[in-house]
């Protein structure tokens, strides 16, 4: 089995012997051309295989220590990715939690040092998002500053983060979820400085990174609820203004956190999507998932539900040409985030099943309604 020779190492084994994490994996994960070739190889068939032959890319989420522990999880990353993200890693409590202190992207090393191994891209997440994400000691700094100096302070992390990754990221997500259904959403950064953060720091992501294309995300524009509607609308109007002041924006993410108790309608979804493109921005559905809330019936009945409404959301994103692809958020059930929020789950008991794998990643119908998206994309 591919990723069988993987000695099940932990962070602590990897402290211990003197060995980051990308040291740990720089050996045993590297995948020969021979075996993407191979017409014995299950990559022929694999939703990696199905990308590459329509230029498209197919990805997730992966998380330290599980890239590092898990042999079946990395057979699985092969298969099915051509683009990882560091689901976590990058995210600024990860890699700077005390004050002054220096950054540590062991968790996004060990992430990129896997793609890296085996011919994959990696993406980066985030730059600047909500304020739970940031390190207690930076928000309360952030509050005490004036509007330029937390431009000057927010300047200052964005080029300390990029200088660790320049050259290394195909993408950079440089500001993540900015509306809500009100408008531009609560943070220091937007407190402080107003709207106009988010044009300084795509400027400085510009200028530190120019050839990393660079992402707004997005959640909650996809679904036919009021609530979408309202975020949908906001985002138009908020990129309509950045672009018109020269914000060098590229591409927006589309998270693709999509539910089985809200309806999905191709119509509003389409006029959405032809405005972004009128804009020449590229889009990517980058955190798809289907939170299967609400249904009480057999699992695959549920399965069935979820892949019908997976595939339906799929086709209308990838029929649109400026559609780079699809990135999951996580490659099998165990491992996707829905099933750690208390909130979140069902009124009966039952595991959620978000993803295309089962907790036993084995492919599941959903997995099965990406792959026929894939195939009837059209080539870029």
């Amino acid at each position: 089995m591919l990723g069988s020779d993987m000695p099940n190492l932990t962070r602590r084994d990897c402290i211990v012997s003197g060995l980051s994490a990308a040291c740990v994996l720089a050996s045993g994960f590297r995948t020969s051309q021979a075996q993407l070739n191979s017409e014995q190889s299950p990559l022929v068939t694999s939703l990696r295989a199905k990308a590459d032959r329509k230029g498209l890319l197919c990805g997730t989420a992966a998380d330290f220590p599980a890239i590092i522990n898990d042999a079946r999880l990395q057979e699985v990353l092969r298969l099915d990715c051509n683009i990882l993200i560091p689901e976590n890693g990058f995210n600024w409590t990860r890699f700077q939690a005390p004050k002054n202190g220096p950054l540590d992207f062991r968790q996004a090393e060990a992430v990129y040092t896997f793609a890296h191994s085996n011919g994959q891209r990696m993406r980066g997440h985030n730059l600047i998002w909500h304020d739970h994400i940031m390190p207690p000691w930076a928000r309360e700094l952030v509050e005490t500053l004036t509007s330029s100096g937390a431009a000057d302070f927010m300047i200052d992390h964005i080029q300390r983060v990029i200088s660790a990754w320049k050259g290394r990221l195909v993408h950079q997500e440089v500001v993540n979820e900015p509306v809500t259904g009100n408008g531009l959403a609560d943070t220091v950064f937007s407190r402080k400085i107003g709207e106009r953060y988010i044009d300084v720091a795509f400027e400085v992501a510009k200028s530190s990174d120019p050839d990393a294309l660079l992402f707004i995300n997005q959640d909650w524009i996809e679904m036919d609820s009021r609530e979408h509607e309202r975020r949908r609308t906001q985002l138009l109007r908020l990129l309509e203004r950045l672009l018109g002041r020269g914000a060098p924006v590229q591409a927006l993410g589309i998270e693709g956190h999509l539910q089985l108790h809200i309806p999905f309608a191709e119509r509003p979804y389409r006029a959405f999507l032809d405005e972004v493109r009128g804009m020449g921005l590229k889009t990517l559905i980058s955190e798809f998932d289907i939170h299967d809330l609400g249904m009480f019936n057999s699992i695959e009945d549920r399965d069935e539900r979820v892949a019908d409404l997976g595939k339906a959301f799929l086709d209308v994103s990838l029929d649109y040409d400026n559609c780079l692809g699809v990135l999951t958020w996580g490659p099998c059930d165990k491992y996707n985030w829905l099933r750690l929020v208390p909130g979140k789950q069902r009124p009966d008991g039952l595991p959620l099943r978000p993803t295309p794998r089962d907790d036993n990643f084995e492919r599941k119908p959903l997995w099965r309604a990406m792959a026929a998206a894939l195939d009837e994309a059209k080539s870029r």
